[in-house]
């Protein structure tokens, strides 16, 4: 399973960097926990090698409604993290 998510985003960022212009930004929103992120942050970076890197972490509170929350899952996640990929 790890492997085929991996595959997944490697193939959709791939096929994104060949048909978007070089002056662009790139925004994925991914999940806090480590493989997730590092995944993709790595993958993003392989594939718009020449874009500045920022990322803001968010956190979710105890209030956050999410969507694991309205099916009944209510343990505290770590967040989510943007990564948005500039080329100025």
């Amino acid at each position: 399973m790890i492997i085929e998510y991996y595959n997944l985003l490697d193939t959709v960022f791939m096929n994104c960097a060949k048909i978007m212009k070089e002056k662009n930004t790139v925004y994925a929103r991914t999940d806090k926990r480590e493989f997730t992120f590092q995944s993709t942050l790595e993958i993003l970076k392989k594939h718009f090698p020449k874009h500045a890197v920022n990322i803001i972490e968010k956190p979710l509170s105890e209030k956050s409604k999410t969507q694991t929350k309205l099916f009944g899952d209510k343990t505290l996640k770590p967040g989510e993290v943007d990564i948005i990929l500039t080329n100025a």
